[in-house]
C-alpha cells in the first residue's frame, strides 16, 4: 500500500453506521461519545511509528493513515484515535476530520482497493478525540476517518497521534446504551512530530546547498547489473521548504524532479498528479556508479539540491536456495569457514520455541500473541515497526492473514493438513495470497528446518508490506567493530505473492525489495543517543521468473515460495571514534502493495577474519618484516577495489623512469593512489612502513 503524507512507515481506518450483534443501530450523529482506557489508563508498549513534518503558518496539513486511506475493504475498518496531547491532557484542538478521494488527487496506491468518489469525513466527537471503528460504518466510510486536517496561524512544535488497533477486543452494546466505549487492544500509535516549516528552511539555508551542491549527500551500494532499483525519499515534497532567491519569502515543495550524472531535470513520474509520488523507482545501474540528484518544485520556483543519492554497484545479491546450495562462494556459506567469517549479530525469529517436526499442528503453526517478558512469541518492541497480528482477537475473522504493514509468525506455509487454504483454526482458514489464482504447490518451511536437516521448525517473519520503507527488523551487533573491519550480510527471502501478470492493475505484482543501513549509535551534545547511517545498501527486486504455466495467457512466476538467500558485504568505511554500538537495520523498499507479500527469516551478520601471516626478513632481526595476506580478503577488509591495469598506470605516471631490468618492482602507496596489484594470482606480500609504502616482487602478471 501506498504512503500519503510524510509518514516513514505505516497503517489505518474508520467510517458510519453502528453494527451491533444483535442488529444496526445508526449512530447520533454530532453526539459526543466517551472513549476509556483499556485496564483504566493509556496502553504502553505497543508499536510506535513517528514522523516529523513541517508545516508553514496558516497552512492547512493533511496528516493521514496510509494504508486506510487507500483500501475500503470490510477487514482495514479498523478502530483509530485522533488527538493532540496538551500536557498530559488529551484534546482535539486545531485538528479536524477531512474527506479525501484518493483516486482523484493522485494519492491511491496500487494494491489498495476504492471507489472512484468523494470518502466523506466520519470521524466521531470523543470530547478531547476524534475516532471512529467498525460499528459507524455506512458505506465502506473507512477512507474519510484516515485523514485529519492540522491547521495552526503560529506553528511552534507540537505533535499529533493516532492510536490503531485491527483488534476487536470491544463491546459494541456499551456504546449503544451509553455512549461509552472502551477502546480495544492497540496494535500501532502514529506519532506526527510537528515542527515550523521556517525550521527546515534554515537548515538547508545553512548547508549552503544550491544547484550543485546538495543538502543530504548519500551513498548506496546496490547489486551490479540490476534495473530494479528504488530510491525512497521518505516523504512529500511539500515536507522541504526553502527561501526564495530574496531569502525572506519561504517556499514549499509541491512535487519532486530529478537528474541522472548531471543531465537534464525529470518529473519523478510521468503524468500531472504528482504531489504524492515520492520514490524514483525501477532505475538501471551496470557495473559503473550513477548519481541522481533531487529537487523540489513548485510552480517555477525550483529548491537547492536536496539529495544527491550516488549509487554504486558491486558483485551481491539475490540466489535462489539451489544455487547458494551448491555455490563455491565462501560468502554464500560463511559457517563453513570459522576461520574467514567470525557471526556478530543474528535474528531467526524461533523466539526460544523451536519444536520437532512431529510435534507440528495448525495450532502450533501460528505464533501467540505476547512479548517476551511473558516468554511470549513476539519480537521485542523496537526491533520492528510493523504491528503484531494477533490471530485470536483480530478484525479478519474468516482467514488466517497479517494485512497490510502487519506480521505474523510462522512455521510452515502451504503445508498439507498444517497451513493449506481449508486448515481452520477456531473457525479461521490459512490463507495465502500466492495460492488465490495458481494453487501453488511449494510447500515453506522456516529456516531452523533447514538447519537442522528437517528435524526441527522455528518461525519465519511473513508480512504484507506497503510501499514506504517501514523497518521489518533491527538488530544489535555484538563483538568489537573497527574501521576497515569487513562485513558480511546473509538473510533469506521468500516471495508469497500472486504469480502471475494480468491482475486488475495489469502489472506483474512486486517481488521483495529490500535496504540495509549499518548504523552506528553514539552521544550527541545533550547526551541523548544518536543513530548515524554509516552505510547503506538497496537490493533491488529478488528473482522472479515468468516461464511457468499460462494464466490468462501469461506465464507464472516459477519463483514463488522459493527460499532466496540475499548476501551483502561491505567494509566499515569512517572513522569510529565515539560510537558505543551498532545496528543492522532491514527496511521493506517495494514501490506499492500489489505483491510485496513475503518472508524472511535466517537474518545473519559476520565479520571477516584476516588471515595474516608475519615472517622475519633476517631470522636473527626483528627489524624488517613480511606481513602476508589472502588478495580478496585485504580488498574486502579494506574496501579497495581492483585496478584494471595496475601496471599501465604505474608505467604512465613513471614514465621513462621504468625499465626493463627494474620493472617488477615497485614502491606502491596502498589505497591513497586508488588502485591494487595482484601478485601471484592470490598473495600479495606487504613490507609496511608508516606511509604504507611497501616494495613488491612481481613475479607474474600486474592487475587483473
Amino acid at each position: 500500500m501506498k504512503p500519503s503524507i510524510n509518514l516513514r512507515y505505516k497503517s489505518l481506518l474508520l467510517t458510519c453506521l453502528l453494527i451491533l450483534s444483535a442488529g444496526a443501530v445508526a449512530p447520533a450523529w454530532g453526539q459526543t461519545y466517551t472513549i476509556n482506557y483499556k485496564n483504566g489508563s493509556p496502553q504502553t508498549d505497543i508499536t510506535e511509528r513517528v514522523d516529523t513534518v513541517y508545516i508553514a503558518d496558516g497552512e492547512a496539513r493533511e496528516l493521514f493513515i496510509p494504508e486506510l486511506r487507500s483500501v475500503h475493504l470490510s477487514n482495514y475498518h479498523w478502530y483509530l484515535r485522533w488527538y493532540r496531547l496538551n500536557g498530559e491532557t488529551l484534546t482535539k484542538d486545531n485538528i479536524k476530520g477531512k474527506g479525501v478521494n484518493p483516486t482523484d488527487d493522485g494519492s491511491f496506491v496500487l494494491g489498495g482497493s476504492l471507489d472512484p468518489r468523494t470518502y466523506d469525513a466520519c470521524l466521531q466527537d470523543a470530547g478531547t478525540s476524534l475516532f471512529w471503528y467498525r460499528g459507524f460504518n455506512k458505506n465502506k466510510d473507512v477512507p474519510g476517518a484516515s485523514t485529519v486536517e492540522y491547521k495552526v496561524q503560529k506553528v511552534e512544535d507540537d505533535s499529533v497521534f493516532c492510536d490503531v488497533s485491527q483488534n476487536i477486543d470491544y463491546v459494541d452494546r456499551e456504546i449503544n446504551s451509553s455512549n461509552k466505549f472502551t477502546e480495544p487492544t492497540l496494535s500501532v500509535r502514529y506519532k506526527f512530530v510537528i515542527r515550523p516549516a521556517k525550521e527546515i528552511a534554515e537548515r538547508i539555508k545553512a548547508s549552503g546547498a544550491n544547484d550543485t551542491i546538495p543538502f543530504i549527500k548519500e551513498d548506496i551500494y546496490v547489486p551490479e547489473n540490476s534495473e530494479t532499483i528504488n530510491i525512497q525519499l521518505g516523504q512529500i515534497a511539500n515536507n522541504y521548504a526553502w527561501y526564495d532567491e530574496n531569502s525572506t519569502t519561504i517556499v514549499q515543495g509541491d512535487y519532486y524532479q530529478y537528474r541522472r550524472d548531471g543531465e537534464k531535470w525529470t518529473n519523478i513520474e510521468s503524468g500531472d498528479k504528482l504531489h504524492w509520488k515520492q520514490m524514483i523507482s525501477s532505475i538501471e545501474v551496470g557495473r559503473k556508479p550513477v548519481t541522481y540528484d533531487v529537487r523540489a518544485v513548485n510552480g517555477d520556483k525550483y529548491s537547492p539540491v536536496l539529495a544527491q543519492y550516488k549509487l554504486i554497484p558491486g558483485d551481491y545479491g539475490f540466489m535462489l536456495q539451489s544455487g547458494q546450495e551448491t555455490s563455491d562462494d565462501t560468502r554464500r556459506n560463511p559457517d563453513k569457514y570459522p576461520d574467514l567469517y567470525e557471526r556478530i549479530g543474528y535474528i531467526n525469529f524461533d523466539r526460544g520455541d523451536t519444536i520437532l517436526i512431529g510435534k507440528l499442528t495448525p495450532e502450533n503453526n501460528i505464533a501467540d500473541i505476547g512479548f517476551p517478558k511473558d516468554k511470549g512469541k513476539w519480537l521485542d518492541l523496537g526491533i520492528t515497526e510493523y504491528a503484531p497480528y494477533d490471530y485470536k482477537n483480530h478484525i479478519e475473522t474468516t482467514r488466517l492473514r497479517p494485512l497490510q504493514n502487519q506480521y505474523g509468525l510462522f512455521r510452515t506455509a502451504n503445508v498439507d493438513k498444517v497451513s493449506t487454504p481449508g486448515v481452520k483454526i477456531g473457525g479461521r482458514e490459512y490463507f495465502w495470497i500466492m495460492n488465490v489464482t495458481t494453487g501453488v504447490k511449494e510447500q515453506i518451511y522456516d529456516r531452523t528446518y533447514y538447519n537442522t536437516k528437517g528435524d526441527s521448525l522455528g518461525y519465519f517473519f511473513y508480512v504484507d508490506a506497503a510501499n514506504l520503507p517501514g523497518r521489518l527488523v533491527k538488530m544489535e551487533l555484538d563483538g568489537d567493530i573497527c574501521q576497515h573491519t569487513g562485513i558480511l550480510v546473509n538473510f533469506w527471502v521468500n516471495d508469497m505473492t500472486t504469480t502471475f501478470y494480468g491482475n486488475e492493475y495489469n502489472a506483474y505484482p512486486l517481488p521483495p525489495n529490500i535496504n540495509m543501513n549499518f548504523i552506528g549509535v553514539k552521544k550527541g551534545e545533550d547526551g541523548k543517543e544518536v543513530e548515524v547511517v554509516l552505510h547503506r545498501f538497496s537490493s533491488g527486486n529478488a528473482k522472479t521468473s515468468y516461464t511457468g504455466d499460462l494464466i490468462n495467457g501469461k506465464p507464472i512466476n516459477v519463483n514463488i515460495g522459493k527460499w532466496q538467500q540475499l548476501m551483502y558485504t561491505f567494509s566499515v568505511p569512517e572513522s569510529l571514534v565515539g560510537y558505543d554500538k551498532y545496528y543492522l537495520e532491514v527496511q521493506n523498499n517495494t514501490l506499492h502493495s500489489n505483491g510485496a507479500d513475503y518472508a524472511i527469516d535466517g537474518l545473519r551478520i559476520y565479520r571477516t577474519k584476516p588471515k595474516i601471516d608475519v615472517k622475519r626478513v633476517d631470522v636473527c632481526s626483528s627489524a624488517n618484516l613480511t606481513v602476508s595476506t589472502e588478495y580478496e580478503l585485504l580488498l574486502n577488509n579494506m574496501g579497495w577495489s581492483i585496478q584494471p591495469n595496475a601496471l599501465a598506470v604505474i608505467e604512465d605516471k613513471m614514465k621513462d623512469g621504468v625499465t626493463e631490468d627494474s620493472k617488477h618492482i615497485w614502491k606502491y602507496r596502498y589505497g591513497l593512489m586508488g588502485g591494487v596489484i595482484q601478485v601471484k594470482g592470490k598473495i600479495i606480500s606487504i613490507k609496511r612502513s608508516e606511509t604504507f609504502i611497501s616494495e613488491l616482487p612481481i613475479k607474474g602478471k600486474p592487475g587483473r
